[in-house]
């Protein structure tokens, strides 16, 4: 089962189930895939384009499951045309979950402490 909080997202292919994520290796596949940061490769509103599905899932797999999945071409032969929403929309949550896990935090300012009964 995926870790959200880890940026994880289940996914199935071929009737496996599997958890995709967004590591740095990832991100690192992605970039250089594409030539451009990835804020820019999925840009808000913009989109996911069939041609980003195969690579993107691959490099959100390919750190746990390269025996699976040695390439973008063996992986895309896994994917059924037929679920091309399916995967776009999963392709579409794995950008999300990685766009809020890099977002920088903004600082809080927690109450001081008080001493009960003091």
């Amino acid at each position: 089962m995926a870790n959200a909080q880890r940026g994880e997202v289940d996914l199935e292919i071929g009737g496996e189930p599997f958890v995709a994520r967004f590591d740095f290796n990832a991100i690192m596949h992605l970039e250089t895939h594409f030539g451009k940061p990835l804020a820019e490769i999925f840009k808000a509103g913009g989109g996911v384009q069939a041609s980003m599905i195969p690579v993107a899932l691959w490099a959100a797999l390919v750190t746990k499951n390269r025996a699976r999945f040695p390439t973008v071409e063996v992986l895309a032969e896994a994917l059924d045309l037929a679920r091309l929403a399916y995967y776009s929309a999963k392709t579409a949550e794995l950008f999300q979950a990685a766009q809020q896990i890099m977002a920088p935090e903004r600082p809080t300012t927690a109450p001081a402490a008080t001493l009960a009964g003091a």
